[in-house]
């Protein structure tokens, strides 16, 4: 299965996870190499949105582009934002062991 990272309302062009990660990994290390920190933020960009890759955010996604009368699954979101600090957690501690070494 592709996931959907985002949908375009204006015309509903989709751009999947993999394509949006990637793309986002690539601005986040051009972006930390002005910090000294290219691969780490390069290693956030690529996991920012992997809660996104669920069947439930996929039918969220669907639901609030192409149905927008139901209501928000606040359990994907619950369940992405859980996913997202967990690496986030990590990246921090990567950052914080990289910082000690220098």
């Amino acid at each position: 299965m592709d996931y959907i990272a985002h949908i375009r309302e204006s015309d509903k062009e989709e751009q999947t996870l993999r394509q949006h990660l990637l793309e986002s990994k690539e601005f986040c290390e051009k972006e930390g190499e002005k910090l000294g920190l290219r691969k780490v933020a390069g290693l956030a960009g690529l996991l920012h949105d992997l809660g996104k890759a669920t069947p439930e955010f996929f039918n969220y996604l669907n639901d609030a582009v192409y149905h927008p009368e139901k209501k928000l699954n606040e359990e994907v979101l619950i369940t992405r934002q859980r996913v997202e600090d967990y690496f986030l957690q990590g990246i921090i501690k990567t950052r914080k062991s990289i910082l000690r070494s220098y």
